[in-house]
This record gives C-alpha cells, structure tokens and sequence, in this order.
C-alpha cells in the first residue's frame, strides 16, 4: 500500500498520464469509480478503461497495454484485476510504463513485477481481513490516499461486495451496512435514476435489491452495451445523463431477459 501510493502521489504531481483498468461486472465499475473520484479529488484527471468483454477478454490484454502505453499512458492503476497478469504487466513495466495492482482474485503462483500489488491475503501480509471485494480493495486505497475514509464513496463498496457475493462479515459487512443507509437516504444522481426506471423506492433498498435490480442492470452493460456508460452513470453530476443513461440500462436489461429466456447460457 505504501508503494502504491507514492507512486500515485508522485504521478499526480508530476502531472502525469494516469489511467484507470477495471472489469465490466458490477464489482469493476464500482471500484473503477471509487478509484475515479478519488483521484479527482486529489488534483487528477484520470482516463478509464473497461475492457470490452468480447473482444478484450477479463484481466490485463497485452495490445490493449500497447495501445494505452503509446497513448501517454504513464502510470496505470488496475481495479478488480491484474493480480493473474504478470506476463502482461511485466512486459508493460520493461516498456517503461508504470503499474499498480489492486485486486482481491486468488492469488497466483506468480504474481507481476508491477510497481506496488494491493492485495487483502499478499502474502505475508498480517491484513485482518482477506475477502474484501475489488471495490472493497479500491475504497481502501482510496483511504491510504486522502488520510481517511472516503466516506462518499462507501455506497460504491456496498454494491461491489454484494454484487461480487463476498462473505458479507467483518469489514464487508460494515461498509454494505453503511452503503446502504446512504443509498436509502442520499443516493448519488446516477443510482437515483436507476431506481427510479426500474420502479424502486430508495427508502426501500437492501441487499436483495442490489442483487436483484441494480447489479443485472449494471451487468447487462458489459454484455450488451458499453460497461463504461456504467461508471459515468455512477460518478456523474449531470440529472439529465443520469436519466438517459439509466433508460437505456433499463433497456439492455429487458434485452438480457428476453435473450436469456431463448439461452440460458446467457443469464
């Protein structure tokens, strides 16, 4: 954790390119946003890149890491993903573009060269809890970086850790418990309107209902549309796009109903 953030601190400073790889699950948007807003407030503008699920794949993609790396790309932060991309991110690294890795998949045999691994059961760590979510990894870093909890984006956690079905124990527990008392009573512009089209009262809102009305939403971008409209949805301050966005989730969402009652396999 100390790596990374001197690292991000030092890129963010320095003015540097920074971008942002995260997943098209629910898990990936949200820590792709946590990871957004942070950044932003502490003087960045960082780009965001969510792999195509088709033609991209999950994890680190070695042309898409060529492509960012020719574009400026300077220091690049994985949420929800990297821990398995060693073969990928090390060769990034010898290019001379710089990685951090925050992830909490199953660690493998052998994890990347990058600059810092974030990761809740690294090994030899003495972290206390080790089934955080990606967003949960996120918030956390996002923490070591302000000095504080980013109190803000806890509702984010809560829809990782419940979408990805993390043991909802301990930390998880805290921060779902927390998200959902803000969603319920302050919810962001983007999360409004997606309750709002799919006919849910926030004051109502519980685990179930991320389970069952925002998390399919949410999925249903990353297998028919573009899983990035979900991260705006998520950070934007904009009312309107908010609307607009969420009627066209709420759209792809019917559309991956009526395909997966032709094929389960879609579901």
């Amino acid at each position: 954790m100390d790596k990374a953030v001197a690292r991000i601190q030092q890129a963010v400073t320095n003015g540097e390119k920074i971008t942002i790889y995260g997943d098209y699950d629910v898990d990936g948007l949200t820590s792709t946003a946590i990871m957004a807003e942070t950044l932003e407030s502490i003087g960045a503008e960082a780009e965001v890149f969510i792999p195509n699920r088709f033609t991209d794949g999950y994890g680190p993609n070695a042309d898409v890491y060529r492509y960012l790396q020719k574009s400026g790309t300077q220091l690049l932060i994985t949420v929800d993903n990297g821990i398995a991309g060693a073969a990928v991110i090390d060769e990034a690294m010898a290019a001379g573009m710089d990685v951090v890795v925050t992830d909490h998949h199953e660690l493998p045999d052998q994890l990347p060269n990058a600059v810092a691994v974030v990761h809740p059961r690294y090994p030899g760590s003495q972290y206390p809890f080790g089934d955080l979510s990606g967003a949960g990894v996120a918030f956390k870093v996002a923490t070591a970086l302000l000095e504080e909890p980013p109190v803000e984006s806890v509702d984010l956690a809560a829809l990782g850790a419940v979408a990805d079905l993390v043991t909802l124990v301990d930390e998880n527990r805290v921060l779902v418990q927390l998200g959902l008392q803000m969603i319920r009573t302050q919810p962001r512009i983007g999360l409004s309107a997606l309750l709002e089209v799919a006919d849910v009262a926030q004051e109502s809102v519980t685990e179930t209902t991320i389970g069952f009305v925002i998390g399919p939403r949410l999925n249903a971008l990353g297998r028919l549309g573009d899983a990035k409209d979900g991260v705006t949805l998520l950070t934007t301050f904009d009312d309107e796009l908010a609307m607009d966005l969420a009627k066209q989730i709420n759209t792809l969402n019917d559309q991956r109903q009526q395909l997966v009652k032709k094929s389960p396999r879609m579901r």
